[in-house]
């Protein structure tokens, strides 16, 4: 299990063998190649239903009621980031 926090103060948890998901893999490359729709299933399968909802909470305008998709986007590469750190930290 990975367990962090983002820099905006987002709690999260990942379990091990989502890393090793072969869809979510798929969805990070057509992001790459600019499928912006990739990201809704790759904050998905990352989180998983409950935590995105939580992520969307958390970064949610308190005046205007929006969820900024950019707060989102960092956040989302900061979990990815760490996932991907404390992979390689257990591989070696």
């Amino acid at each position: 299990m990975i367990e962090g926090k983002t820099s905006t103060g987002f709690v999260y948890k990942i379990h091990d063998d989502v890393l090793d998901d072969m869809e979510l893999l798929d969805a990070l490359v057509d992001m790459d190649n600019g499928d912006m729709s990739s990201y809704r299933y790759a904050i998905k399968a990352l989180l998983g239903e409950e935590q995105r909802k939580a992520l969307y909470e958390h970064v949610r305008d308190k005046k205007t009621g929006r969820v900024s998709a950019k707060k989102v986007f960092e956040a989302f590469a900061e979990v990815l980031n760490s996932a991907k750190e404390n992979q390689a930290i257990k591989n070696s």
